[in-house]
């Protein structure tokens, strides 16, 4: 699929996209499953259900998996709580035939589709009493823990280690090609641009600040209910910039021209081993390098990333490992993720 896109709503960034992509990967399950099964020859229509007010995000990826094989998608959701996602997903995909439909149709429209998606795995707005429907219906999970056992099929967001075997893929598509982002990083910039994403009542200052570059540092901090007053004790060679519920194109604006995002820095969320950081897949999505603890990439096992030590006083240093090479690498590693999810799901829709 060559998506071509014109940005027309002030995107100031070249996005023509040429998706085709020589994905190979062995997985470490025994799905034997080729990258290349013709779904679409079953002619299936796929319902994708988000009962929640969040996680707008994790369309990307089932988008483009539908897309590439030539899945009918469609998307039961609020309409008007995505902050800019569902305007994001129609300029990227304008060529395709996704269709956004109200939350309250899904129940009387959800007959006619063969296969289901549950954005959110705790979203308990989706009725499980159905075993046919539970049968046909696939499982995002978020979190650590089995919270919708009922449901057998199932996607974790990321690895995790509790004893149970569960296939996994990150949730990242392809937003930029290499060549874009290769155009990006050859725009020589004076400051260094690292972007911190998601919502917590305070940030591990005492990491942002190991941050260092030859070039000042500026942080775009952003979330739905940033606040500068969460950075207590921040650096003064580290530049704050506060965006506050805005929308997701204005987001995308942004990350894309920055430099680095950075994890592991919320004081709440237990990205070590319990839930996956928003950053992750945006970072891989959109080719710009991670900052990630060694102690949650001992996880993951990512290769192109930025390590840093959580309880080391070291300093975090930037810039000096990144070139062209390292982007190849990066687009390269990307295609292995996007090739893991393909599988999985070429599976489940094959059983």
């Amino acid at each position: 699929m060559n998506m071509n896109m014109d940005m027309n709503m002030d995107m100031n960034m070249d996005m023509n996209m040429d998706m085709n992509m020589d994905m190979n990967m062995d997985m470490n399950m025994d799905m034997n499953m080729d990258m290349n099964t013709d779904i679409s020859k079953k002619n299936k229509k796929i319902a994708i259900y988000n009962g929640l007010r969040v996680h707008y995000e994790m369309f990307g990826y089932l988008f483009y998996y539908c897309l590439e094989k030539n899945i009918d998608v469609f998307v039961y959701c609020y309409l008007n709580d995505s902050n800019g996602y569902i305007d994001f997903f129609k300029i990227l995909f304008q060529n395709s035939t996704i269709e956004f439909r109200c939350i309250t149709l899904f129940d009387s429209e959800k007959h006619q589709y063969d296969n289901f998606i549950l954005a959110t795995d705790d979203d308990l707005s989706f009725n499980s009493e159905n075993e046919d429907i539970n049968n046909r219906t696939i499982r995002i999970d978020h979190d650590l823990l089995i919270r919708r056992s009922e449901i057998k099929k199932c996607i974790a967001t990321r690895p995790f280690f509790n004893g149970l075997i569960r296939p996994w893929a990150i949730p990242c598509y392809p937003v930029i090609t290499l060549n874009n982002k290769l155009d990006i990083f050859s725009e020589k910039k004076s400051e260094c641009h690292v972007l911190l994403l998601g919502n917590d009542h305070f940030y591990y200052t005492s990491i942002i600040n190991r941050l260092y570059s030859d070039r000042p540092i500026i942080l775009h901090a952003i979330s739905r209910d940033m606040k500068e007053s969460r950075f207590s004790n921040l650096s003064e060679n580290i530049t704050l910039k506060i965006y506050k519920n805005i929308h997701t194109i204005d987001l995308f604006k942004i990350a894309i021209k920055c430099d680095f995002i950075l994890t592991d820095t919320n004081v709440s969320y237990h990205y070590e081993n319990q839930k996956m950081s928003g950053a992750i897949p945006l970072s891989f999505s959109i080719l710009v390098p991670l900052i990630i603890s060694k102690q949650t990439n001992s996880h993951y096992q990512f290769t192109n990333v930025i390590e840093f030590d959580k309880y080391s006083d070291e300093n975090i240093v930037l810039d000096n490992k990144i070139n062209g090479d390292f982007f190849i690498r990066l687009e390269n590693e990307r295609m292995k993720l996007i090739s893991m999810f393909f599988k999985i799901m070429d599976y489940y829709l094959s059983t």
